[in-house]
């Protein structure tokens, strides 16, 4: 019984520690895809916008990554704001 606790709870570990991860740095995100790669971006987000004074709408704002994972407001995207996968600048459309 002790052995089955000890490794699940290990394998939830594990899985908490695989999807969190910071921003690359230098890249910019939609803000969806920030909020994707870490829950820890949606209070960031929000807080940015709302001290922008702007709409808090995820699908149309770009975020800079800035070193250790911190984010600032880059532009607000007319259309939609485009996933460009993994190591590329997401693009306003």
């Amino acid at each position: 019984m002790k052995l089955t606790t000890t490794l699940v709870a290990s394998v939830m570990a594990l899985a908490a520690s695989v999807h969190a991860r910071d921003c690359t740095a230098g890249l910019k995100y939609c803000g969806k895809v920030l909020i994707g790669l870490d829950d820890k971006y949606l209070p960031m987000l929000q807080e940015l916008n709302r001290q922008r004074g702007v709409n808090p709408n995820e699908g149309r704002w770009k975020y800079e990554c800035l070193p250790g994972g911190e984010v600032k407001i880059d532009k607000f995207c007319e259309i939609k704001c485009t996933d460009m996968g993994y190591g590329h600048n997401d693009i306003c459309n």
